[in-house]
């Protein structure tokens, strides 16, 4: 992933109407999805993600990118003169959360421990004033309950965030630098393919002076998390 913060109104402050370009797959998210200029997303399903023409690889990529940037931060989401802002301990970490939330995955409402998003193509438009913690007609609400927490430092180069979705899953998601990241992947689970894709992405976004951030999953048993906390 590769992020640029246009114009932070403030240190660790965002707009939700402003879209951080990124990208997946060496291509720009917002073009995986097909997210037109009136901010819907042309053939969005909630069933598979799929857009018309598009590669599965790549929409499934997307979909996965889009909600871990939705889950995986600290932010909370308010209102500010009738529109709503993110507040976070960075522009970067704000960023990202509004990068989700302008392709259809945004974050909404946190009460307590549990995190919620609305996703869909309605969900990809700036909300209306009032409309804070509100899913808009037409998306559908994602909610997860955060278990853990591990917060970014300068040592660890990465934070994770541990959930439990309704249907009882549990899900490490991580974000980070690249060179702490690579490492830990399960290398039999990667195909060569993939990381020299991968690498090379990295490369060329560096080449451009772009920062790079790479994210990550890792499905867990109930045992395994529960072994964990």
């Amino acid at each position: 992933v590769a992020v640029d913060v246009p114009g932070a109104s403030g240190p660790g402050e965002v707009q939700a109407s402003q879209r951080p370009a990124f990208e997946v797959a060496a291509r720009p998210l917002v073009d995986v999805l097909k997210l037109g200029e009136s901010g819907g997303v042309a053939g969005f399903d909630m069933g598979n993600f799929m857009t018309p023409g598009a590669n599965v690889d790549d929409t499934a990529r997307a979909r996965l990118g889009a909600e871990v940037l939705a889950i995986c931060h600290t932010v909370l989401p308010q209102m500010v003169d009738g529109k709503l802002v993110y507040q976070g301990e960075s522009p970067d970490e704000v960023a990202l959360v509004s990068a989700a939330a302008s392709v259809g995955f945004r974050f909404i409402r946190r009460d307590g421990d549990m995190c919620t998003v609305a996703v869909g193509a309605t969900a990809a438009a700036e909300p209306p004033p009032g409309a804070h913690g509100m899913c808009p007609p037409g998306s559908k609400e994602l909610t997860v309950k955060v278990l853990a927490v591990n917060q970014f430092n300068s040592s660890r180069k990465r934070m994770s965030v541990l959930v439990r979705y309704e249907d009882g899953s549990h899900v490490l998601y991580v974000k980070g630098a690249d060179t702490v990241l690579l490492p830990l992947m399960d290398q039999r689970q990667l195909k060569q393919v993939d990381v020299t894709r991968l690498n090379g992405q990295l490369s060329a976004y560096a080449q451009e002076g772009l920062r790079t951030l790479v994210i990550a999953r890792r499905a867990l048993s109930k045992g395994q998390a529960e072994e964990w906390l």
